[in-house]
């Protein structure tokens, strides 16, 4: 963080210079700045330059802060978006055709880590989980342990219907960062998400019978992005490189029809 602040105070006192400004920052001179920055960066990303900006010169401009959130100065960050905004890129999202493939591609004699990743895809398909909600981020520095899914916090309901239920800790995702309980019910079809999240489980139970975290690999350690995303490949799953991982949580939400071909729409 440190360093991006530094390259957005240098890129201002750069402009500057080109084009013989003085550095005190003002409205109309941080407008230019928006404008130039725009030949350069996305307009999404001026905002957290102006941040770095307030940052690095508060201690010579103390009124750098009032500056940056004045009236002119946001409604030239909103036009600039709209008028230069980058389309969203959007990913197919798998339908059930996808979730036979992987299904029927798993060995017959299934390992740990099979199971792992066929609880992982369909758990995270049938309830429209983020990616990061369900593994670890690939850089250690950024894992927290209260952010994983507790294996004690599953339980196993039969009535009125057969589902099984665990606690997702706070997320960034959550808006209120309160947690949320999961729910997923059983299916008589082939992607029953109960029969594989049992069978995992039992994997599970048998491996590591006194760790808490509930998503757990054939070595002990958790799944991060990268793994799920080269376990994948390595099986031969290639015709959907974990597509789902841009799978909005909005099941809780707005509910999908259950009969849906395409369970999950990418938003």
């Amino acid at each position: 963080m440190a360093h991006t602040y530094s390259s957005a105070a240098s890129s201002y006192i750069t402009f500057c210079d080109l084009h013989h400004f003085p550095t005190e920052p003002m409205v109309e001179r941080l407008c230019f700045y928006i404008v130039y920055m725009l030949h350069f960066i996305k307009p999404t990303s001026i905002k957290s330059y102006l941040s770095g900006i307030c940052a690095k010169l508060e201690p010579f401009y103390p009124d750098i802060h009032s500056i940056c959130s004045s009236k002119l100065i946001n409604h030239m960050l909103t036009s600039c978006t709209k008028l230069y905004g980058s389309p969203t890129r959007r990913k197919r999202a798998l339908t059930e055709s996808d979730l036979l493939l992987i299904i029927h591609s798993a060995p017959h004699r299934a390992m740990h880590d099979d199971l792992l990743f066929l609880a992982i895809v369909l758990v995270g398909w049938h309830c429209l989980l983020h990616l990061g909600e369900l593994v670890d981020h690939d850089s250690t520095s950024l894992w927290d342990f209260h952010k994983s899914i507790n294996r004690l916090s599953v339980k196993f309901v039969d009535l009125p219907c057969p589902h099984v239920s665990f606690f997702l800790p706070m997320h960034k995702a959550n808006h209120f960062f309160e947690g949320l309980t999961i729910v997923f019910e059983k299916h008589l079809l082939h992607l029953d998400p109960v029969h594989f999240f049992k069978i995992y489980l039992n994997s599970h139970d048998s491996h590591f019978p006194h760790l808490p975290q509930l998503w757990l690999r054939s070595n002990g350690s958790v799944p991060t992005h990268s793994w799920l995303h080269h376990f994948s490949f390595q099986q031969g799953h290639r015709a959907f490189p974990l597509l789902w991982w841009c799978h909005c949580a909005c099941t809780r939400r707005h509910p999908i029809e259950p009969d849906s071909e395409h369970r999950a729409m990418v938003f």
